[in-house]
């Protein structure tokens, strides 16, 4: 592993600028040293700390490789897959962020799926911000209170 470390120099100094051809190389340099280096370390670790000689109670696999993400506390983020389970992937995957909240009305989940994808995937600069909520907020002038609200019903707190 070692000597490919090396030959990274060559490569540019942003993941989603590698050719898919550097970044299956990527996956399988980190699912080998997953199988070589990180489970035979767990098993020693179950075997001394659990007293058992059951070798497969706790193994790791890699499960995606992103290239690009946004993590806004534990188990909030989203971000770009570009392997899931050692195949070439091209999305976004989300979690628990407001995006994929229900108490978040349809209309502005638009709004921050917009932000959230030119982050991720068109790398805007401030200005590009500046643009989007400058017109984002003309468009939000024209919605009504009903496109805008979320309705939970009469008997609730909201």
């Amino acid at each position: 592993m070692s000597n490919w470390l090396t030959k990274t120099k060559d490569y540019p100094d942003k993941l989603q600028d590698w050719n898919a051809e550097q970044k299956r190389e990527l996956w399988n340099v980190m699912a080998e040293f997953v199988d070589n280096e990180v489970n035979p370390f767990v098993r020693n670790l179950v075997h001394e700390w659990c007293y058992t000689n059951n070798p497969n109670m706790l193994t790791y696999e890699l499960e995606y490789m992103s290239d690009i993400g946004i993590y806004e506390g534990k188990k909030h983020y989203a971000t770009h897959k570009i392997f899931d389970e050692g195949d070439p992937v091209d999305y976004i995957k989300w979690s628990g962020i407001e995006l994929k909240k229900a108490q978040v009305p349809k209309e502005m989940k638009a709004f921050l799926k917009d932000i959230y994808e030119g982050t991720i995937l068109k790398k805007w600069k401030n200005d590009d911000y500046v643009s989007y909520v400058n017109n984002l907020y003309d468009k939000f002038k024209q919605f009504t209170i009903d496109e805008l609200s979320f309705w939970k019903g009469y008997n609730t707190e909201r």
